[in-house]
């Protein structure tokens, strides 16, 4: 059985998803784990794949009245973000949405800290892809024609009054454990014991 996602997995599909709403430049709609059909045949043992999203032109209504397994025509772009087995989709989906024709793959790889637009899908692979870190926003092409913004998977986030690298002690951290970063404490002043006054 395949674990279910955590909640940073979901948090960057969210960040996504919300941007092509408001920023694409066709209007689009969004299917969470959507099976889409494939060819199959030769060395191809899978025939079907459900990315963790699936983005298709609003005026197509591609999902409505769809079967459980639908062709991959009309979709615009797959998403995908690293979970527990990163290498199946380095590897394994990116073949499989090339088989799908569909024209760019959107990796968030969390592992690496860097998300990759693959593109020009030929047979069992995209002939041409671009690698950059979080924080450096990639290029989505037609249809979508904007710059995704990627500084909302550093972590720690950047927060108003606070420069990167500010770690914040939240009370869902078992115990009050940082993750990662530094102490933000206020500036311990000459001749102060830091002990309160009587």
């Amino acid at each position: 059985m395949t674990p279910l996602p955590d909640g940073d997995h979901e948090d960057y599909i969210e960040l996504i998803v919300n941007q092509v709403y408001g920023r694409s430049r066709t209007p689009m709609q969004f299917s969470g784990n959507k099976g889409l059909m494939l060819t199959s045949g030769g060395g191809r043992p899978r025939d079907h794949v459900i990315p963790d999203g699936t983005f298709a032109p609003r005026e197509l209504r591609l999902f409505r009245g769809a079967d459980s397994w639908t062709p991959c025509h009309g979709v615009a772009m797959v998403l995908e973000v690293t979970s527990t087995k990163p290498r199946n989709d380095r590897e394994t989906r990116r073949r499989c949405h090339a088989r799908g024709g569909i024209p760019p793959y959107l990796l968030a790889d969390r592992d690496a800290s860097s998300v990759t637009l693959f593109s020009d899908p030929e047979d069992d692979d995209y002939r041409r892809h671009r690698t950059l870190p979080f924080g450096k926003p990639p290029a989505l092409p037609e249809p979508f024609a904007f710059e995704l913004e990627t500084k909302g998977f550093l972590w720690p986030p950047e927060r108003p009054g606070r420069g990167p690298g500010t770690m914040v002690v939240t009370a869902d951290e078992p115990g009050g454990r940082p993750r990662g970063g530094s102490l933000d404490l206020p500036e311990e002043r000459p001749g102060s014991t830091g002990q309160g006054g009587g």
